[in-house]
């Protein structure tokens, strides 16, 4: 018997995916290429286990670090992370989406932070966006110190941006995920994001400033397929709200940000409105904008909602293409992959 198939784990890896058997084989392949081996991955797919994807995957199942776990029947992206997660029985978890890599470091450095830090919930590193052949897009900074932050230090941040990204960025302390509620949260549609806030309110939250994790960005992600329920979004940040009240009732923060935050987030509602031709909805939304953030006035989505309105179906057509060329060229990797 192999050394890895004794050696006690101390990492649950979960890998969800949809069929996607190329970008799949290299992501585990950067599984396999990891200096911290004493990890066990599952591979969740969430269909009913077609045979392209088990047919790639036999190979790697001789390696009794790896399993192979077809769910049976689409059962969503939120429920198949959490089927991982419940799934983890080592001191660490870790999700890795099956179009990401992890440089060799990856797990070697966050185990050894969460190590050292046992107070840490979660650790975290900034992401690299890459194209769909792994080209190198961007470098993503969340602007903080390497460290272990407090909540007072981490949610002004988390409250009005997902500073995290998706999970493939972050290794959890099981324990600690436990504690909060073993489940991603499918209510809203950023659960990935959810998740990190009901960490961070109350665990202290370890950062590594480095960047040893790719976030692909491709064309098939929901990042490009369709815009999110604004008040969704809206519904998440009095959740958020909720939950520093509750178990960091003493915090104080500067409540502009957040009023930026919402204000933005109505201006985007106002310019969906515009693209399906709703024009009272959207002068609806661009007054609820300006009530929360005054300033909101000035901001660049209002000059584009005024300047839409007026040219009817030509506005909303040009609308159209400036917003998804802006979302390509600021790619947006908060936004989590379609499974």
């Amino acid at each position: 018997m192999s050394e890895a198939a004794i050696e006690p784990h101390l990492v649950d890896i979960g890998i969800p995916t949809l069929g996607r058997t190329h970008f799949l084989m290299q992501a585990l392949e950067t599984v396999l290429g990891q200096t911290e081996s004493r990890w066990r991955v599952t591979i969740s797919a969430n269909d009913v286990g077609g045979d392209a994807v088990a047919e790639a995957l036999a190979p790697y199942l001789i390696d009794p670090r790896i399993e192979y776990s077809p769910t049976g029947g689409n059962i969503g992206q939120a429920p198949n992370h959490t089927r991982l997660l419940q799934r983890a029985t080592a001191p660490y978890f870790a999700i890795l989406h099956d179009d990401d890599r992890w440089k060799p470091r990856f797990l070697e450095r966050r185990v050894a932070f969460l190590e050292g830090h046992p107070a840490a919930g979660f650790v975290f590193s900034p992401a690299i966006s890459i194209d769909g052949d792994g080209h190198e897009l961007k470098r993503f900074d969340p602007d903080l110190p390497q460290g272990e932050h407090e909540p007072a230090v981490v949610l002004p941040k988390l409250l009005v941006a997902n500073i995290v990204g998706v999970p493939s960025n972050a290794l959890l302390r099981t324990s600690a995920v436990r504690e909060v509620g073993n489940a991603f949260d499918d209510r809203f549609f950023y659960w990935d994001w959810e998740q990190w806030m009901r960490l961070a309110v109350r665990f202290p939250v370890g950062y590594v400033h480095c960047w040893d994790s790719a976030v692909r960005v491709h064309d098939s992600q929901m990042t490009f397929t369709h815009w999110p329920d604004r008040d969704d979004i809206l519904r998440l940040l009095d959740h958020f709200e909720q939950l520093v009240h509750t178990y960091q009732p003493g915090l104080q923060f500067d409540p502009k940000p957040l009023a930026r935050k919402r204000a933005a987030v109505l201006l985007s509602a106002a310019l969906d409105s515009v693209e399906r031709g709703d024009r009272r909805r959207a002068l609806g939304y661009a007054r609820r904008a300006q009530a929360v953030y005054p300033r909101s006035a000035l901001n660049t989505k209002t000059l584009a909602l005024l300047a839409s309105l007026p040219l009817g179906r030509r506005g909303r057509s040009a609308l159209k293409k400036l917003r998804y060329r802006i979302l390509r060229n600021s790619i947006r990797v908060h936004l989590r992959s379609r499974d």
